[in-house]
């Protein structure tokens, strides 16, 4: 009831609207297959030990599937094995893959992973989920407006619509938003 109502950006991929994130590839698949049929554990603590178990799993036994990634237009993966397009910071302390993300800023923030070894995949989401120094190595960050992410001859068009959700934000929020949006986290490339 003290915080503070704000029209939010959405994301629109063809007639799908979404507020956090949309993902391709490695980690889309792992979250399927954990939250198939709706049988994924509840508690916390058993729900994220069936995140790691299946990716650990999914690592040793999937072959990397490659997207292209366009944004505003610019070509910047041909290759991806692992696309997250996200307006806002996407699986927070489990997995931060868009530290800067804003549903406040009319753009999307899209993580990208190129070619790489299932070795590779591996150890570069370990080094984010450590944050460990480096981490930003072998990993892509852009921001834009319009994002298409494409396979195996099928191309998703994503857009940002503006000002499209009213949400309850608590206080303080909208300042941390903000905040949040010119701290250094991690590069961030912004084509054209």
């Amino acid at each position: 009831a003290d915080g503070e109502i704000r029209l939010v950006d959405v994301g629109l991929a063809g007639d799908e609207v979404f507020l956090s994130h949309k993902s391709y590839g490695f980690i889309d698949r792992i979250q399927e297959q954990v939250e198939e049929d709706r049988r994924q554990p509840r508690d916390r603590t058993r729900r994220l030990l069936a995140y790691y178990r299946t990716a650990v799993r999914g690592v040793c036994t999937t072959p990397p599937t490659p997207y292209s990634v366009e944004v505003d237009g610019v070509a910047v993966a041909d290759d991806a094995v692992l696309v997250t397009v996200a307006n806002v910071e996407t699986y927070r302390d489990f997995l931060p893959l868009t530290p800067r993300a804003s549903p406040i800023d009319g753009r999307f923030d899209v993580f990208v992973i190129p070619r790489t070894s299932k070795l590779g995949l591996a150890w570069r989401l370990f080094r984010l989920k450590l944050r460990l120094p480096g981490r930003w190595n072998g990993v892509a960050l852009h921001r834009g407006r319009t994002v298409v992410v494409g396979h195996a001859g099928v191309r998703e068009r994503l857009q940002v619509v503006r000002r499209a959700l009213p949400l309850l934000l608590p206080p303080g929020s909208v300042a941390a938003l903000e905040r949040r949006q010119v701290e250094e986290e991690g590069p961030v490339e912004t084509p054209a």
